[in-house]
């Protein structure tokens, strides 16, 4: 899906809110590629922007373990 803003993603929703595994490529260059529930980043999930890399675990779209 893209969004009006031009940021997309790619994943399963659930009443109209991203869920399940899926990618979102971000505007500013940043893109997860993990777990939602919700519309938040929430379980594994890997988050890169340019060359940083952050493999970690998410809840409620806050990095709790990485």
């Amino acid at each position: 899906m893209k969004y009006e803003n031009g940021e997309e993603y790619t994943g399963p929703f659930k009443d109209g809110k991203r869920d399940g595994y899926g990618i979102m490529k971000y505007n500013s260059g940043e893109q997860y590629c993990g777990d939602f529930v919700a519309d938040l980043k929430e379980g594994k999930g890997i988050l890169s922007h340019f060359d940083t890399v952050i493999n970690g675990v998410w809840k409620a779209d806050v990095l709790i373990m990485g």
